[in-house]
Order: C-alpha cells, then structure tokens, then sequence
C-alpha cells in the first residue's frame, strides 16, 4: 500500500471555496431565510468587520488541512469514501453540537439547520475533492 502525501494545491483551492460557499449562503441564497431568524437587519452589520472574514478563512485553511491530514492517515483511497467521512465529520463535531446549543439557548432549530447548512456543502465538496484528488508520496518524499 503506497503512502498518501497532503495535496496542498487541493487544500488551498478548498479553503477558498469553502469562504465562497458561505458567502453565497449568507449574502445571496439565504441571506434573507438567515436574517429573519437571527432577528437582524443588514443594517445591523453595517459597517462590516473584516475580523469575522479572517477568522472564517482561517478556520476553512484548518479545516482543510486537518481533513486532508485524517485522509492521509486513514487512507482515504475514493472520492465517495471521502465524501462519507467527511458527511460523518459534518454531523458529529458541526450538526450535533450546533443543535444542542441552540436547544439549551432557546434560538430555534431552524436557525441551527440552515446554519450548519454551509458547512455541510463545504465539508462534502472537501470529503469528495480530497478522497478523489490524492498524490501519492515516492519514496524520496519525507511527510
């Protein structure tokens, strides 16, 4: 069995994908869904912060790279067993804890669904690109 090796260039184009993919959640498809249940205006975040920004492709480059580092030691060897552990990621360290602070906090379900929604989307493209688009590590490779 040859030893994977961490594709940074996928990596990378997943993390910017994983920003895309929320900004088009909230700015464009839910946008409106999302401020109704938070109780906002756009009003209310304007002037906008570029410290969320940061910290949001921050998180997408750890998330990333943390996926592609599990994939590695499990030996992820197919998109669609990628996508399947990715999915499993999603639902037990995102979905899970999210819908158990919103019951404690009394903020609605909803509002927890279509949150953790962006996150499903991106965790599966990064389950599917990871477990499809793998390099494999030579011999003179040292990882």
């Amino acid at each position: 069995m040859e030893k994977q090796k961490i594709n940074h260039l996928a990596v990378w184009i997943l993390a910017v994908l994983h920003f895309v993919i929320g900004g088009l959640w909230y700015g464009v498809l839910f946008k409106d869904k999302w401020l109704e249940l938070m109780g906002k205006t756009e009003e209310y975040f304007q002037p906008a912060s570029v410290n969320p920004f940061i910290l949001a492709i921050a998180a997408a480059i750890l998330a990333c790279y943390a996926m592609a580092w599990l994939f590695r030691a499990l030996n992820v060897c197919c998109a669609l067993k990628g996508l399947r552990i990715a999915v499993i990621i999603w639902f037990v360290f995102l979905l899970l804890p999210h819908l158990t602070k919103s019951g404690f906090s009394m903020t609605g379900y909803h509002l927890a669904l279509l949150s953790s929604g962006d996150q499903l989307v991106a965790y599966a493209l990064t389950g599917l690109v990871l477990g499809g688009w793998r390099k494999k590590a030579s011999s003179m490779d040292v990882e």
